[in-house]
């Protein structure tokens, strides 16, 4: 988890200090800016980036588009959620694992634990009956199918559905893809999420609520998984 980086990505993000580990991206204290900062977007139905949607297919075919800006803060020094360090994350995990992100995630956690339903599907080449999203303009509805990358990535894009997600849950809360001592560890608030509220914290891939002082977990993904199983 304390492995740094630019140990493992080979590429020159030459604004980015070079001590930025796997745990800060997990838990986003990296302190790296983000290509989609919604602090800076005025219209999310309409966020275009400046390589066409269509060619990004690969973790690696994100980095041209990562801001060339100073860090947002020094590294574990604050929270920022940072879409580009999940998408590092997914590169982490191919150099690791010798395999494409979409394929390390299909094989060694969806085929794994039984979630059949699931996958990350281009959007030219998606199955039968999946459900596609809408946005709203002077003209009515319409597709966001050009707003999207042409397939998932380490910041979101599986398509799945609510019987698999339980099925992720039960596999990931009975050790079936971490061990114990593991998910208790990743489960926990790791930081204060200062701009999502008072009680919000963050842990490695997960949000974590504050409910009359005890922790409520309730957002998972995938990056974590998957970059947990190579780690632990």
């Amino acid at each position: 988890m304390e492995t740094k980086i630019c140990d493992i990505i080979d590429y020159n993000f030459e604004l980015y200090l070079k001590d930025i580990t796997i745990r800060q991206l997990l838990t986003h204290t990296s302190g790296i800016p983000d290509y989609y900062d919604e602090d800076k977007i005025d219209d999310f139905d309409n966020f275009y980036v400046d390589i066409p949607w269509y060619h990004l297919k690969e973790p690696k075919d994100y980095f041209p588009i990562f801001p060339k800006e100073e860090m947002k803060f020094l590294p574990g020094k604050s929270f920022a959620y940072c879409n580009g360090g999940f998408v590092l994350l997914a590169a982490i995990v191919a150099e690791i694992s010798k395999m494409t992100y979409k394929d390390f995630v299909e094989q060694e956690i969806f085929t794994a634990v039984g979630m059949n339903n699931s996958g990350f599907y281009a959007m030219n080449r998606l199955p039968e009956n999946t459900a596609i999203g809408y946005v709203k303009d002077d003209m009515g509805w319409r597709t966001n199918i050009y707003n999207l990358p042409i397939v998932g990535g380490g910041d979101g894009g599986t398509f799945t559905t609510i019987g698999d997600l339980y099925i992720l849950w039960e596999a990931l809360l009975s050790n079936k893809i971490l061990s114990k001592d593991l998910v208790d560890s990743y489960i926990k608030p790791y930081v204060k999420a200062e701009s999502e509220g008072k009680d919000t914290y963050y842990d490695h891939g997960i949000w974590v609520y504050e409910e009359k002082g005890k922790p409520i977990e309730e957002y998972i993904v995938f990056y974590l998984l998957c970059i947990l199983y190579y780690l632990h």
